[in-house]
């Protein structure tokens, strides 16, 4: 049995995964095949509908890893907006009105909040059109926020 005269299969895949520089000539070139040859091959394999699909399939698997990788993120800023409302309605509730310092427990619940809403792609910043006055909130308004409902919902229900 004769043994082939070229490696086709690698010839093929190289062009099929390679860059707009990794072009039938270069590849003759490289491996020693006559030009005509090669365009023959790669017309009756279809290798430029091959290369398209391969470059389809690549980005298309770039795009799905940015875009875990960006749910991650988001979780991850989630979770951390989650964590700072719930810091703050705890604090509120073990304190009492004499010992409460309103100006950071309100710091704390707009820094969870906008954390949140960028976390699931709200990018603008909070801007409430009045402040919260958090020693008037009750305890269910303040979870409602620590579970990062529309602050300005749970003031209008006041």
């Amino acid at each position: 049995m004769a043994t082939p005269k070229h490696d086709w299969m690698t010839v093929r895949e190289e062009y099929i995964s390679g860059d707009d520089t990794t072009t039938l000539d270069r590849l003759g070139t490289k491996y020693g095949i006559p030009a005509s040859t090669l365009r023959k091959r790669s017309m009756n394999e279809d290798w430029r509908v091959l290369r398209e699909k391969f470059r389809l399939q690549a980005r298309e698997a770039t795009v799905a890893r940015l875009a875990k990788r960006e749910a991650t993120v988001r979780e991850r800023h989630l979770r951390l907006g989650y964590a700072l409302l719930a810091k703050a309605a705890e604090r509120l509730q073990r304190l009492n009105a004499g010992e409460l310092d309103a100006t950071e427990t309100r710091l704390w619940i707009q820094a969870g909040t906008e954390i949140q809403r960028k976390a699931v792609g709200i990018a603008d910043e909070l801007s409430l059109r009045h402040e919260i006055d958090v020693t008037r909130l009750t305890t269910e308004q303040l979870e409602r926020l620590r579970d990062g409902e529309d602050p300005e919902r749970v003031i209008g229900e006041r």
